[in-house]
């Protein structure tokens, strides 16, 4: 059985389906804790006694995921998310002619 076999099937045994909302990072936790990432401080402790310290501990020792989160964060057609960023910036006048905030 391989990685990706193994985790349909812990998820389906414990029935993770959901993967929105607080039960979705529940489940994604959960998922961490079974990997091996458990953070014994228990920060964030969440029900079926995973946490999100089990998550950031998985983030932090696995640079690639958080990567990946960002290129989908950026690949996002969010205006409310791009004018957020954009108020954050320090010069927004350096591309006065870039008004796509894509939406």
């Amino acid at each position: 059985m391989n990685l990706d076999q193994a985790v349909d099937r812990y998820m389906d045994e414990n029935e993770l389906y959901r993967l929105e909302g607080r039960r979705g990072v529940e489940n994604f936790a959960k998922v961490c804790r079974v990997l091996g990432y458990k953070d014994f401080s228990s920060y964030g402790q969440m029900q079926g006694g995973a946490c999100l310290g089990d998550i950031f501990e998985f983030l932090g020792d696995n640079p690639g995921c958080t990567e990946a989160m960002l290129e989908w964060i950026k690949s996002q057609r969010n205006p409310e998310w791009t004018e957020n960023v954009v108020e954050q910036l320090r010069d927004q006048s350096e591309n006065p002619d870039d008004d796509d905030y894509g939406g």
